[in-house]
């Protein structure tokens, strides 16, 4: 069945044709949806992009809380100043997520309506007792977080309706946001706990606490914040509310870990991640990056597209030329580039995000164009390593590449090339922690990541990319 794209101008037009349309999804980020096609999991026939309805804002409430809109990626919450000081939990739960490149691209509603028991941002949430928007067919409503899940993918959503805004409250409370992986990055939590503590002296005068990993959706972990609620933050109290904390959830073995192994981690991290929103620790995890404002740096509009709404002449603007090429709604950016405009450069391997291979810049950030439509880039600028050179000449990061022996079989070579160009055209003179991040969505395959990383080194002290 050939899929239906849609591309809605107004919220109600969205819900519209959610309702209407039998399997019909929202796409925002759309990197679940994507990356579940590889995985066997068959596309939904009908896709609403939502990119036009104006859901990217963040901005500050007249009561001092935050509104997050629902399309705001999980890379401008990690790295807003804002965030990072007043809702800490979710900066950090952000900045686990993923690879750089699907924080830039997947949403925080997406994420939410995905409802994953593993989901960072959603544990996060439910410490800083968050309230959702959702608007609908008729009409719109507001929840507390802790009601929308239901299960395992499942949350009270009814047929049209789309989640368009995430309420923080004030005052924010200290927070932090601790992770368990089998590594540091692109993994999903084995345990996550989030914790938020109002604190008088040493009494917790109030306090919510999150788990992820450890039940059929993220939970509150009521009953450890009731034994902490009004009393001495001291070892005692803490480690009760820890075992409580472990007795509460209900974790399953699976690949990743056992029932028994989750639940002595669930007691480990609570402490550390009391002690830190407590402000007697430090969580591990820290964002990086600021950028300022409540929302760090704004992602470029959506491009508007004329009508109809599945492209047979689509207009992708590449390397600073647009072309004009014929492809189906279902055709992802990367098969568009390699097989219709002879961009060859981003190698296409995994399909699911997991190896930045096929890493290409949109509107300037590093994204997975295994993960991207073709038809939802019409309007966006896309620039691929075909178009880092210029005059026949290799860029400074290019030329640092050669120099420093960080072409190896040269499969990745194109994705770490255009995290390491996007990085050093926001900050020229990122340092190694800074570069080991941005390149954190990249696999080599040769395991030579000294050498690649010391060429990003090396092309830090030289003009920059954007030169």
């Amino acid at each position: 069945m050939e899929l239906e794209l849609f591309q809605p101008q107004s919220l109600e037009e969205a819900c519209r044709i959610l309702a209407s349309r039998e399997g019909a999804r929202p796409l925002a980020g759309g990197t679940d949806i994507i990356a579940g096609r590889e995985r066997g999991i068959p596309m939904p026939p009908v896709l609403v992009c939502l990119d036009s309805l104006g859901l990217d804002e963040i901005r500050e409430e007249a009561s001092g809380g935050l509104r997050i809109g629902s399309l705001v990626t999980h890379a401008r919450l990690a790295r807003s100043q804002y965030v990072q000081s007043f809702y800490t939990a979710l900066a950090e739960a952000c900045v686990s997520l993923g690879s750089p490149q699907v924080r830039n691209m997947g949403s925080l509603g997406g994420n939410l309506a995905n409802a994953s028991p593993a989901a960072d941002a959603a544990t996060a949430l439910l410490a800083l007792g968050a309230n959702l928007e959702i608007a609908g067919p008729e009409g719109g409503r507001t929840l507390p977080i802790e009601k929308f899940f239901l299960g395992p993918e499942q949350t009270i959503l009814e047929k049209g309706e789309i989640i368009t805004a995430i309420i923080l409250p004030a005052p924010a409370p200290r927070s932090a946001y601790l992770k368990l992986g089998r590594r540091k990055a692109s993994e999903i939590a084995v345990v996550g706990v989030a914790a938020a503590l109002e604190m008088d002296g040493r009494l917790v005068k109030s306090c919510r606490i999150g788990l992820a990993a450890v039940a059929p959706a993220a939970m509150r972990a009521m009953q450890a914040e009731a034994s902490l609620t009004g009393r001495e933050l001291n070892k005692e109290t803490l480690d009760n509310a820890a075992g409580i904390a472990a007795a509460e959830c209900s974790p399953l073995d699976d690949h990743r870990a056992s029932a028994e192994y989750r639940r002595e981690m669930v007691k480990v991290l609570f402490r550390r991640a009391v002690l830190a929103a407590a402000g007697k620790g430090e969580a591990t995890s820290r964002p990086v990056l600021p950028l300022g404002g409540p929302g760090g740096s704004k992602r470029p509009a959506a491009g508007k597209r004329e009508r109809p709404d599945i492209p047979g002449s689509l207009i992708l603007r590449v390397n600073g030329t647009s072309h004009s090429v014929n492809t189906a709604a279902d055709r992802l950016l990367v098969d568009v580039l390699r097989e219709d405009l002879g961009l060859t450069g981003s190698k296409k391997s995994c399909g699911e995000g997991e190896c930045g291979a096929c890493t290409v810049l949109l509107d300037g950030l590093p994204v997975d164009s295994c993960l991207i439509l073709a038809a939802t880039a019409g309007g966006k600028e896309i620039t691929t390593v075909e178009g880092l050179a210029s005059s026949r000449e290799l860029s400074p990061l290019q030329s640092a590449f050669v120099r420093e022996g960080a072409v190896q079989c040269g499969f990745c070579t194109s994705g770490m090339l255009m995290s390491g160009s996007a990085l050093l055209k926001r900050n020229p003179l990122a340092g190694e922690q800074e570069i080991k991040e941005a390149l954190s969505g990249n696999l080599c395959r040769c395991t030579g990541y000294v050498k690649i990383v010391k060429a990003v080194q090396k092309a830090a002290t030289m003009a920059p990319e954007s030169e």
